[in-house]
């Protein structure tokens, strides 16, 4: 089970690393690019704070999961889905600007990659606090 549980969580790694990715992608370099407006609020102004926000959500998102890692492999469950609750709010607050809202609603026009990243992101971490908890003899 602790190989598992270790696999589990370095697919949430690579996720956790996409994530810094997309963070630093669009909090530094990105931002509102071409589509500058003041009618847009703060995704309209490209110098926002908003922006650097996302960038260090990116790296919350990240440190978090290399976290998980550790945790897992070191059998600590308990710290292991602290660092998946902190993850997993950092990167769902990451993602919630970047995205349109009806992004669910169109799940069907996913390719498979994007879809195998999004269930690894949700089911790799829980899966690895779950299978790094050791059984108790009775």
């Amino acid at each position: 089970m602790r190989a598992l549980s270790v696999l589990c969580a370095l697919g949430a790694w690579v996720c956790s690393g996409l994530a810094l990715l997309l963070g630093l992608l669009w909090g530094l370099g990105l931002k509102c690019d071409d589509a500058c407006s003041p009618n847009r609020g703060w995704r309209g102004d490209p110098d926002a704070w908003q922006w650097t926000a996302l960038a260090g959500l990116g790296v919350v998102t990240f440190v978090a999961g290399c976290a998980l890692v550790v945790f897992v492999w070191r059998r600590r469950p308990g710290w292991a889905a602290l660092a998946v609750a902190v993850g997993g709010a950092a990167a769902l607050a990451l993602v919630n600007p970047i995205t349109s809202t009806e992004w669910v609603d169109h799940l069907d026009r996913r390719s498979p990659v994007e879809l195998l990243v999004m269930a690894t992101a949700a089911f790799a971490p829980v899966l690895a606090v779950l299978f790094s908890i050791e059984p108790r003899d009775a």
